[in-house]
């Protein structure tokens, strides 16, 4: 029995098969860790770009904002010249009206103390 070869098939094996275990363990280990690397720096330019997005998008809307409030204030400013403007024309057709009627008065009370 001291001549016969002992029976073991898996520890001759296990020494290269755990050799090669660590080094696929390592290997996936590292190229996990590269995947969460890139994947968070990924997501951190996506961040940016999202936050970049966003404060583009509200500065635009603060110009429409401003934009379409001078342009209300423009429209309410030539509302009010308007208004003026026919205000001041209704005053020259009642001021017109009314000395066209003192006048057609005078004429008339003119005509009437001439004639009696």
């Amino acid at each position: 029995m001291n001549n016969s070869l002992p029976f073991d098939p898996l520890g001759s094996s296990q020494q290269p098969e755990k050799a090669q275990k660590s080094v696929s363990y390592i290997v996936g280990r590292g190229l996990g860790k590269a995947v969460v690397f890139a994947r968070n720096k990924l997501s951190g330019v996506s961040q940016a770009v999202h936050h970049s997005i966003e404060n583009d998008v509200k500065q635009r809307l603060a110009e429409q904002e401003a934009f379409h409030e001078m342009l209300h204030q423009q429209q309410e400013i030539s509302y009010c010249e308007e208004i003026e403007k026919l205000k001041r024309r209704h005053l020259k057709v009642v001021l017109s009206m009314s000395f066209i009627g003192l006048l057609m008065g005078a004429v008339s009370t003119a005509i009437l103390f001439w004639y009696y």
